[in-house]
C-alpha cells in the first residue's frame, strides 16, 4: 500500500513539474497534447541554448584566456556558499534565473584556459579539441556498441591501433579506463590474474599472501588499489630510493628474498617514470633485470608529459620484459596539443600486455 501511494504522489509531482508533455505507461496524454508541450519545450530550449553558448563563448572561452582577467574570483568556502544559492527545489526556475546561474558558475570557478593558470597535469585551451566535446556532449552515446555509436566506436579502434603501433604491435585489443589510479589498479589486477587465473572464480581465499613492491616515491594510488583488490596495504613493500629519488635495484631484490623467506609471494614490482616531487625515473633496466630473476610482472606508471618519440624510448629501456606501462602525456596532432584525457589499456597475444594511462 505504501509503495502504491508513493508511486502515486511520484507520478503526480513529476507530472506537475516536467511539463505536459510527459509520457508514462499508464498515463498516456493525447497526440495533441504531446505535439503541443513537445513543441514548446523544443522551441524555449533552443532559445536557452543560444543564449547559454553565448554565455559560455564570451565568459568561458573568450574572457577565460584574457591575460586582463582573473585565473579566480577566489573565495574561501563558507564564503562561496553564502554568494551561491546551492538548494535544490522541487520547482523549475524561469530561464533568465538559469542564465545568471551559469555566468555566476563560470566567474566563480578556476580558469583552467587562462595563461596565468599552472598546473603539473593540465592547462589551456584549445577550441578545436572543446568543439570535438561539444558534439560528443550533444549526441551522448555510449561506446559499448557499434550500433549505439558507429563513429565513436571507430574513433576508439583508431586510436588504439596507433598507440599500439607505438611499441610496433600490428595486432591486439584495448579498452579505455576513467582514471589514473583506475589504471594503476587494473595493471594490479592483470598482474594478479596471470599469476593466478584461477583467482577470478575462486577469490582471495584461494590464493597466498601476495606481495607488491614499489618506490616509496610511487603515486598513493599503488596502495590505493592494493586495498581495493583485497590485497591489502600491508602487503605493499615500498623500497629505498637514492638522493634523487630513484628506485635502488639492490634493495628491490633484497626485500624480494625477504618476503619470499617468509613464505609470501612477489607478483608485482610497479616502477615509476615521473615521480611527483622529484620528477626521477627509476632504473628501469637494473630493475628489470630483478624482475627477470624472480619472474615478476613489471609496471611502469610514466607520469610526464612528452612526446610520442620519448614514449618509445621508455619501452625500450626495459625491452619486452616491462609488462604493463601507465603513461601521462600531450601528443602533438596536426600542430595542436589535444587536451582530452585517453586512458587505455592495450593487448597483444605475441608480447606480454603493456598498460597504458594516458594525457592525450
Amino acid at each position: 500500500m505504501n509503495l502504491s501511494r508513493s508511486l502515486c504522489r511520484f507520478v503526480s509531482i513529476t507530472r506537475k513539474h516536467l511539463g505536459r508533455n510527459l509520457l508514462l505507461k499508464g498515463f498516456p496524454l493525447s497526440p495533441a497534447m504531446a505535439r503541443e508541450g513537445s513543441t514548446l519545450q523544443r522551441d524555449t530550449g533552443d532559445e536557452f541554448l543560444k543564449e547559454a553558448f553565448k554565455i559560455v563563448m564570451e565568459e568561458a572561452v573568450q574572457n577565460a584566456t584574457d591575460r586582463n582577467h582573473k585565473v579566480c574570483e577566489w573565495m574561501e568556502p563558507e564564503d562561496l556558499k553564502r554568494v551561491l544559492d546551492l538548494n535544490l527545489r522541487s520547482e523549475g526556475e524561469p530561464q533568465d534565473v538559469l542564465l545568471g546561474y551559469c555566468k555566476d558558475i563560470i566567474r566563480l570557478s578556476v580558469k583552467t584556459g587562462h595563461p596565468r593558470f599552472f598546473n603539473q597535469q593540465f592547462s589551456g585551451l584549445d577550441r578545436h579539441a572543446l568543439t570535438g566535446r561539444i558534439i560528443s556532449e550533444a549526441l551522448n552515446t555510449s561506446q559499448y556498441t557499434y550500433e549505439v555509436a558507429p563513429v565513436f566506436v571507430l574513433m576508439e579502434d583508431e586510436v588504439l591501433r596507433t598507440m599500439r603501433s607505438f611499441v610496433g604491435w600490428k595486432a591486439g585489443d584495448g579498452i579505455f579506463c576513467p582514471g589514473g589510479s583506475i589504471s594503476n589498479m587494473c595493471a594490479l589486477n592483470l598482474a594478479r590474474f596471470q599469476r593466478f587465473p584461477q583467482c577470478k572464480e575462486k577469490g582471495l581465499h584461494a590464493l597466498p599472501r601476495l606481495v607488491v613492491f614499489t618506490s616509496q616515491e610511487s603515486h598513493y594510488s599503488i596502495q590505493k588499489g592494493a586495498a581495493f583488490l583485497g590485497i591489502g596495504t600491508d602487503n605493499v613493500i615500498l623500497v629505498k630510493t637514492n638522493d634523487r629519488g630513484k628506485m635502488i635495484p639492490e634493495d628491490l631484490d633484497h626485500k624480494i628474498q625477504k618476503v619470499k623467506s617468509e613464505g609470501s609471494v612477489p607478483f608485482l614490482v610497479s616502477t615509476t617514470c615521473g615521480t611527483t616531487v622529484f620528477g626521477a625515473f627509476d632504473p628501469l633496466e637494473g630493475i628489470a633485470d630483478v624482475c627477470e630473476r624472480h619472474s615478476l610482472w613489471l609496471h611502469v606508471d610514466v607520469s610526464l608529459i612528452f612526446n610520442t618519440s620519448l614514449l618509445v624510448i621508455v619501452y625500450n629501456m626495459a625491452s619486452a620484459l616491462i609488462k604493463s606501462v601507465h603513461v601521462h602525456y600531450y601528443i602533438q596532432i596536426s600542430g595542436y596539443a589535444i587536451p582530452v584525457l585517453l586512458i587505455l589499456l592495450v593487448f597483444t597475444k605475441f608480447v606480454a600486455p603493456v598498460f597504458l594511462d594516458v594525457f592525450v
